[in-house]
């Protein structure tokens, strides 16, 4: 390693690890090492100066990209590209190249109709083609790269074919993943504020990695429980019947084919006692296989537990003529064995594929939430373990759950002192795999009402795969990387979040969670990116119609969608918002007949605010100041008065009073953060 690249190398470290507190410093470092470079490629030529130069004008263009200097960026990856593709000396790389066509795009979407554009993207195509076929074969960010140029030239089935070898490589490994995800997104977003026709494909591009994603290698996979006998057991006509090469050959090959990760009790089930890990599995996991050959009593008597927890998603198998008459009627795959009780090779091949079908069905039916597999659900239709919209169902969970009263009282007490370090002494002594799921949901919401989302993003990661995968802990993982925001935090919880939606059809918490998220990226883009803000504020509204929709119950995903649709301000949304008014209103005073919280009297405030009702205003706002009970309250209130008091359609009638409830409620909350902990925003 010569002088200059040495001394490159150490520059760059440098820079980046000061880029983010620093960046005009880490900008200057690079400038050094450009320089440098560029006198040493003055008195010689070698190809690691050509490498050297175009990863330090690489890192240079990103990190005026992050300080929103488009320009500056693009002139740094176009001179980076020079020597990044140079054909004697090229450092056999597409980074720069690649950012140096989407950087502007994202500037003006436009672009992408140009000729110069069209012709510099084919030229990429070929280039990075090349190097797939040659020195970066094994290079899953050369895919990565191609399959982005092939989404722009519209070329959809290549670009699956390239997202397939980039998962084939290692592509879903940390970070990697978040980022090829993320310019696909800034991509996506721009492309459709801009009403651009080839959003259809970079839509698809996503929704393909995303479901690429989901069964890749590296990545986590939705659990399935197995309940079945174990070993080798007889059956009634004197047959041993060995139930571990069962599983070994046919149910977790099959469940592994489905894109799902096979859980199976590893002690024996005959035993006097099921316990309690066994109850936590049979309802936590998403999809279960029961084989019920030998009409075993415990594999029974957890197929009822699993029925009397889980609507769907629950697969039966058995040996030909060994079920017994009371689940005969249930659709179940039947198992040919022969005169000895073994299984022949041709009989596996077929069951797997059957089982394997019969699993991805099960997947899709936690979407469609009107089809069930499960006799108990099919009878009691109408019956609901809880009486609540889905928001509600974090705090329902703790509430209602029973555990250890000391470590519950312990939790509680930290939060009352808003002591994260008591938080984690009380995470440090529990031993998760032994430790009951509710423990571990109080640990994480406790995490989130200090507002502590490192220590609750950790803890999440460190829950047992089969807590984490729950529906509940999948939405405070959003949640909460999008309160962090931190690198690419906000694009992970939207992969995080659109993933359940997609695999369990729209809720109204889940949702909400979306549009709480785009509607942040709205507010920080809005005045330095008005064209993606424009997307994102789009994307908000959508996320929280489908919220609303699934749950008119619901309030929450309804007033962020009137009060986005007035900020919107277009004719299409004022026309939505008058005919959303009055059903939001009627919910609203509904939910006052029972037992209303703050919420409640917050939602009709906001109403009146849309509605320019400034009595309306001051007498919610009244009854939102007496129930208000923590600080973060009355901010996120008073943050959505603001969007309406700063919209477009000014208010004529109250927005006198409007602007008194904004500086009420900010007062109160000031006074009341001030001895309380801080808590969660919605």
């Amino acid at each position: 390693m010569s002088a200059e690249t040495e001394t490159a190398k150490q520059l760059r470290l440098e820079a980046r690890k000061i880029a983010a507190e620093r960046p005009d410093d880490a900008i200057a470092l690079l400038d050094r090492a450009i320089a440098m470079l560029k006198a040493a490629l003055a008195t010689r030529v070698d190809a690691s100066l050509y490498r050297d130069l175009a990863e330090c004008f690489g890192m240079r263009g990103g990190m005026y990209r992050r300080r929103r200097m488009i320009k500056e960026a693009v002139a740094s990856y176009e001179a980076g590209a020079g020597y990044e593709q140079d054909e004697e000396y090229g450092a056999d790389n597409s980074y720069n190249m690649v950012n140096a066509l989407v950087v502007p795009v994202l500037g003006d979407p436009a672009l992408v109709a140009n000729d110069n554009f069209r012709n510099k993207l084919r030229n990429a195509i070929v280039a990075v083609r090349r190097q797939t076929r040659a020195s970066r074969s094994s290079d899953f960010w050369a895919f990565a790269d191609l399959a982005l140029c092939l989404l722009l030239d519209g070329k959809k089935d290549d670009a699956e074919r390239a997202f397939d070898r980039f998962v084939q490589l290692g592509g879903l490994t940390p970070g990697s993943f978040e980022s090829t995800m993320q310019v696909l997104r800034e991509l996506q977003e721009v492309f459709s504020a801009a009403g651009r026709p080839e959003v259809a494909a970079l839509d698809s591009g996503v929704d393909y990695l995303r479901r690429a994603s989901e069964s890749g290698p590296g990545q986590e996979r939705t659990s399935c429980f197995v309940l079945m006998p174990l070993r080798a057991k007889k059956d009634a006509e004197g047959r041993t019947i060995d139930f571990d090469d069962i599983y070994r050959r046919i149910i977790a090959p099959a469940i592994s084919d489905a894109g799902l990760s096979p859980i199976r009790a590893d002690k024996e089930t005959d035993g006097p006692i099921i316990h309690k890990a066994m109850f936590e599995r049979l309802l936590l996991s998403e999809i279960a296989v029961a084989d019920l050959t030998l009409n075993n009593p415990n594999v029974f008597y957890e197929l009822g537990v699993r029925h009397g927890g889980k609507a769907r998603s629950t697969v039966l198998i058995s040996a030909e003529a060994s079920a017994p008459f009371d689940v005969n009627l249930l659709r179940s795959l039947r198992y040919k064995l022969d005169n000895e009780g073994k299984i022949a090779d041709a009989e596996v091949e077929r069951m797997r594929a059957e089982l394997k079908a019969a699993l991805e069905h099960a997947r899709q039916n936690l979407v469609e939430s009107n089809q069930t597999d499960n006799p108990v659900a099919a009878l009691l239709q109408d019956f609901q373990l809880f009486d609540k919209p889905a928001r509600y169902k974090a705090d329902v969970f703790r509430s209602f759950a029973e555990y250890e009263e000391q470590i519950k009282q312990d939790l509680r007490d930290a939060r009352n002192r808003n002591s994260v370090e008591d938080l984690r002494r009380i995470e440090e002594r529990i031993q998760l795999e032994q430790t009951e799921p509710a423990v571990m949901i109080d640990v994480m919401l406790s995490y989130r009402a200090l507002q502590e989302w490192n220590g609750m993003l950790a803890f999440i990661n460190r829950m047992p795969k089969v807590v984490r995968d729950t529906e509940m802990v999948r939405e405070q993982h959003a949640l909460a990387l999008n309160r962090r925001n931190k690198g690419g935090d906000r694009y992970r919880a939207i992969e995080l979040i659109e993933g359940l939606i997609a695999e369990k059809g729209p809720s109204s918490e889940a949702c909400a969670i979306l549009g709480r998220i785009y509607k942040d990226n709205w507010q920080e883009m809005k005045e330095h990116e008005p064209l993606r803000a424009r997307g994102m504020l789009k994307r908000a509204i959508k996320a929280y119609r489908e919220g609303f929709h699934a749950d008119l119950r619901d309030t929450l995903p309804g007033i962020n969608l009137a009060t986005l649709l007035f900020v919107d301000g277009s004719k299409s949304s004022l026309a939505e918002l008058s005919t959303l008014l009055p059903v939001l209103r009627y919910v609203a005073e509904l939910r006052l007949q029972g037992e209303p919280d703050y919420w409640d009297h917050a939602t009709l405030m906001e109403l009146a605010a849309l509605a320019d009702d400034g009595e309306g205003i001051e007498q919610h706002l009244t009854e939102a100041l007496g129930a208000m009970q923590e600080s973060f309250e009355g901010s996120t209130t008073a943050r959505n008065l603001r969007f309406i008091s700063d919209a477009p359609k000014k208010l004529e009638k109250s927005g006198d009073m409007l602007s008194i409830a904004i500086k009420e409620l900010e007062g109160a909350a000031a006074r009341i953060g001030a001895k309380q902990p801080k808590g969660q925003q919605r």
